[in-house]
């Protein structure tokens, strides 16, 4: 390798704005046992690096403020779905970075009087919101380059912030937590030998795997594809490893190992049943932990389902991503376990 990984990323995320005063990788969150579950299971609490932002999107924020401010930006051109928690997160950040913010959104259904919906007025003006239809979001990239050249008429110092972030610069500030998880693993006296993630642009599962083979640890990475397929999540996985290796000027990275598997129920993007909100609320209950409905409550669904498969000296680690925000939006499913 070029140089030693913890030391490049330091390097690159040096100039984040959101470092605000904190050392070395200050992004890092705990990790936990789940003393309900039989055998060594544990629980990285990515949830819990911010209030209002899930941990996987925060970290991928990081490394994208890092270049941007660089870069000198004063303007994010950003696409995504209408309930796009990374453009909330990113509205967030605009707003304390006083960052103009242009946004490209596919259209979706209306928006309710509850939960994350109500936070979109509050951070995001409608005046610079372009909404797609389904069939128009099909060309995307054109309405992009439409917009990214009336901005750059204006003499704006734009960035352009891909769906989901997913770009190199978010792969970088995504791959903290593989180093986060390697330190701890020394802190504790831990070793994980299986690793479960959830999937939806595939990018933190991505940068996970990618992160753990340069730094020489090689669990195997339980991906849950909440969305998305096996074949797509291993060729965006090749995409990554060739753009990182061109970047740290070393093409022989080895990816730790990884298996694909789809969520137990609820399986298309998005979809919600009873048997997910009764794992929200038994996971409530057992270990005092909030769950999402979208990505979160079906990683421990498939690793309930994974666990008796394992070796029994295994140890496993479940990666909570965040996202709770979005538990709110489904009062009826929530009221529905109440006694």
């Amino acid at each position: 390798m070029h140089q030693p990984l913890p030391q490049f990323l330091l390097e690159q995320l040096q100039d984040s704005p959101l470092r605000g005063g904190r050392q070395d990788f200050w992004l890092s969150s705990r990790i936990h046992p789940l003393k309900a579950w039989p055998g060594k299971v544990f629980l990285k609490r990515e949830d819990e690096l911010s209030a209002s932002i899930s941990g996987s999107k925060w970290r991928k924020i990081n490394g994208l403020a890092s270049v941007w401010t660089r870069q000198g930006a004063d303007t994010l051109l950003a696409w995504g779905g209408s309930r796009s928690q990374h453009l909330l997160g990113l509205a967030q950040i605009g707003r304390e970075l006083a960052l103009d913010l242009r946004l490209l959104v596919k259209q979706g259904s209306p928006r309710q009087v509850h939960g994350p919906d109500l936070l979109w007025p509050l951070l995001i003006d409608p005046k610079f919101v372009k909404t797609l239809s389904r069939l128009e979001w099909l060309e995307v990239e054109q309405h992009v380059r439409s917009w990214q050249g009336s901005l750059l008429a204006e003499g704006r110092q734009l960035f352009l912030v891909r769906e989901g972030g997913a770009q190199i610069e978010a792969l970088l500030g995504a791959m903290t937590l593989a180093v986060d998880i390697v330190r701890q693993e020394q802190e504790l006296g831990l070793q994980f030998s299986h690793i479960a993630v959830d999937a939806g642009t595939g990018l933190t599962a991505q940068a996970l795997i990618l992160g753990l083979g340069c730094l020489g640890r090689y669990p195997i990475c339980e991906v849950i594809l909440c969305a998305g397929s096996a074949e797509e999540f291993t060729h965006d996985l090749s995409k990554r490893q060739s753009e990182l290796g061109r970047l740290l000027l070393d093409e022989t990275i080895k990816p730790a190992p990884y298996r694909c598997h789809i969520p137990a129920t609820a399986k298309s993007f998005g979809s919600t049943n009873r048997a997910v909100f009764q794992e929200i609320a038994r996971t409530a209950q057992e270990s005092g932990v909030l769950l999402d409905p979208i990505y979160s409550a079906k990683l421990f669904m498939k690793a309930r389902d994974i666990l008796p498969t394992l070796p029994a000296s295994a140890a496993l680690l479940l990666i909570h991503s965040g996202g709770v925000q979005s538990l709110f939006g489904f009062p009826t499913q929530l009221q529905g376990l109440l006694p």
